[in-house]
């Protein structure tokens, strides 16, 4: 999360209440064409879905705000904050975030505090079998979304890697690897991922 955000953040304690009408108009204007009308991704390349109930589970609002806000470098994913030369101001962003966030129809899971130690090496080994098709080789992605900036693992926490690996993200093309990956090699992925922080 960049310093800018944090200091901004703190002077927005009492945001702009928009009306749903308001935050839906804002979600289609600026987010739509890329990650659909109702979240479901994947209309631009690399546009996660944001509907997606198991991406709902696992990011926080704050994760959302900081990606609309602040963009996620080495993807398509362009900073939309106005303090980076985008049209929206940070209550503009907030209000999208809330709007994504109506479409979570469960909790979100407790996992942010969850840390993982594992053997990046291993970790490696792991990645090439079942990752680094759609993630690239060094996670800079290829089908799917780059996954080694400095900037988004800042913001991901190592429950949100776990929860991406094991529960995946339904009706999208990252499916669950929980039958498929011990605790020790999602560990290992996970260490393998910090590594490029």
């Amino acid at each position: 999360m960049s310093l800018f955000y944090l200091l901004i953040s703190c002077e927005h304690n009492d945001p702009k209440t928009h009306s749903f009408e308001e935050q839906k108009e804002l979600y289609e204007t600026y987010c739509a064409l890329c990650h659909g009308v109702n979240g479901e991704g994947y209309i631009a390349p690399q546009a996660n879905a944001l509907g997606n109930q198991d991406f709902l589970d696992s990011a926080t609002d704050a994760f959302i705000l900081d990606g609309i806000i602040d963009g996620r470098p080495g993807t398509k994913m362009s900073p939309w904050g106005e303090e980076h030369g985008g049209p929206l101001t940070f209550e503009e962003a907030q209000a999208i975030t809330e709007y994504i966030r109506n479409w979570h129809e469960g909790n979100q899971a407790d996992i942010h505090d969850m840390i993982f130690y594992g053997s990046a090496s291993e970790g490696l080994e792991v990645y090439q079998m079942y990752c680094s098709g759609c993630h690239g080789d060094n996670g800079e992605g290829a089908s799917a979304m780059s996954i080694n900036h400095p900037e988004f693992l800042s913001e991901a926490s190592d429950g949100f890697l776990w929860h991406a690996i094991s529960v995946g993200r339904a009706n999208t093309p990252m499916g669950s690897y929980a039958n498929l990956l011990s605790e020790e090699d999602i560990a290992n992925l996970i260490a393998l991922i910090r590594s490029w922080e």
